[in-house]
């Protein structure tokens, strides 16, 4: 009788596909361009597969407890996963880099954690954890493995964010952008991929740990084919980060801190909206940048033009006069606000609101009432 049953032979055979494809596509890249962060960031990230797939065969074959340090092998790639996400996600977005010196401190945790897990493996004993039998080495690593969950899901959210927030998806070019819609493949398929490992905890069931399992060679096979099929593919990553770097170059020595706050006082403080006057030009010398820089911070950082921003804080102001002054005409708000003309106002409020200004009105104080 075989030693070991089908489900384990097609889990094995899946897995060192994916291990296969992986070093092929890492190797690829490391011989065409090794210089480039993307490069060994997705080296990062195919490296961190392996660790999972490799920990769940020796957990599947019961080798576990003869192999010992292997059992660190799952700690130190959760904890690696959300930095390595988030350094593709912000490569492909703002073409920044989390391995420049200033960004590094995001894998301080994953070191930290492999460091201790690895001592743990070696000062405590054997006991298994009631959570999936025979998965976690004992207790201990089954905690830190869950603060590296906790710490992996901060940089889903920080990932999310940085897609959601992106100029380039909000101008619906996903599928035009390769590093976007790379990084956005990722992203869902991790989250899946972290549903499924929750499920396997909440429910435990083996099951969705093998689907999990599952979805992080769906990535990686994903990838292969992209490179297979469409051998410029990641070249065309790197020539779409480069355009939209020089299309940023306005911003170069600006610290962008700095003009966040300056622009949010403008808007609170000095409510600057108010001036129908006002233009790009104007409000870029009221904070000591150019036309340009303005423009091209806007756009590029907060994801909206100048007349929309303006428009969306005049709108916010209108929202709280109708609220608090019930009386009053609802053309003098306008004005108060910045518009000059009704026809503006209207339009522009039904655009953000999905209403006119006098059914939000009566809306307001019918609810009231």
């Amino acid at each position: 009788m075989n030693q070991y049953p089908l489900k384990l032979i097609v889990i094995s055979t899946i897995t060192f596909n994916g291990v296969f494809l992986a070093s092929l596509i890492t190797i690829g890249q490391m011989i065409s361009d090794r210089r480039s962060p993307k490069t060994w960031l997705f080296f990062l990230l195919f490296s961190i597969f392996c660790l999972f797939q490799i920990h769940y065969i020796f957990f599947e074959m019961g080798l576990l407890d003869h192999y010992i340090f292997i059992n660190m092998f799952p700690i130190t790639a959760i904890y690696l996963l959300g930095p390595a996400l988030f350094g593709i996600t912000l490569h492909g977005v703002k073409n920044k880099s989390i391995l420049s010196k200033d960004m590094r401190w995001h894998f301080g945790p994953a070191i930290g954690a492999s460091l201790l897990s690895l001592g743990l493996l070696f000062t405590t004993e054997l006991s298994n954890s009631p959570v999936l039998y025979g998965y976690y080495y004992n207790r201990y690593l089954f905690v830190l493995s869950g603060l590296g969950t906790l710490s992996f899901v901060i940089y889903l959210f920080l990932s999310g964010r940085e897609l959601l927030n992106s100029y380039l998806l909000s101008r619906k070019v996903i599928l035009e952008n390769p590093a976007v819609f790379v990084a956005f493949f990722i992203f869902i398929f991790l989250v899946l991929a972290l549903l499924s490992d929750l499920a396997a905890f909440f429910l435990h069931s083996k099951v969705f740990m093998e689907c999990s399992l599952f979805i992080l060679n769906l990535i990686i096979i994903f990838l292969f084919l992209i490179v297979f099929k469409y051998p410029n593919y990641y070249k065309a990553i790197h020539v779409v980060v480069k355009k939209e770097t020089q299309k940023r170059s306005y911003l170069k020595g600006i610290d962008l801190d700095t003009l966040a706050r300056d622009i949010k006082k403008l808007m609170e403080q000095d409510r600057i909206f108010t001036n129908e006057d006002l233009t790009l030009a104007s409000m870029a010398d009221c904070i000591g940048l150019t036309r340009h820089q303005l423009s091209e911070y806007m756009n590029s950082i907060m994801g909206q033009n100048f007349t929309t921003f303006i428009n969306r804080h005049r709108i916010e102001a209108a929202k709280k006069m109708l609220k608090q002054r019930p009386e009053e005409n609802i053309i003098s708000i306008a004005f108060e606000v910045g518009f000059n003309s009704k026809s503006a106002f209207n339009a522009s409020f039904s655009k953000f609101e999905k209403t006119t200004p006098y059914s939000y009105r009566k809306k307001l104080f019918k609810n009231h009432h």
